[in-house]
């Protein structure tokens, strides 16, 4: 996806199993800018000082994610968010997409296609561009 003189797009990492996933990190770091957000109060700031590309967001660890998703869809309609997360409660799924996720990996999550997902959504936007 990039080469070695091309900047790397912004990603943003919201949740703690996400963010403790090393592997993950590693691999995104090979596409991504991976900005690391563990807390709601960094995840806003991040938002509205860089432009970020992408966000995946973890749901079901505080409760108030799906809230925080619309926040991120009402402000940043264009900013696609890949929601991740171990779900008990198929409606949130559901709701997560009327609200404008673009994907959801269930957790434990193939690592490998969570990052392709995330290229090649990265991918597209930079095409319409």
């Amino acid at each position: 996806m990039n080469s070695p003189n091309t900047k790397k797009m912004n990603l943003i990492l919201y949740g703690s199993s996400i963010l403790l996933d090393v592997e993950l990190r590693t691999e995104l770091i090979k596409y991504f800018e991976v900005i690391p957000c563990e807390q709601i109060e960094i995840l806003c700031r991040t938002l509205q000082d860089k432009q970020i590309h992408l966000v995946l967001l973890e749901i079901g660890i505080a409760g108030n994610e799906l809230e925080i998703l619309q926040e991120i869809v009402t402000q940043y309609n264009e900013l696609p968010v890949i929601v991740v997360g171990k779900i008990k409660k198929m409606d949130n799924v559901a709701k997560a997409f009327e609200i404008g996720a673009q994907d959801f990996f269930r957790i434990p999550y193939k690592m490998k296609l969570l990052v392709e997902k995330a290229c090649a959504i990265v991918q597209k936007i930079s095409m319409k561009n």
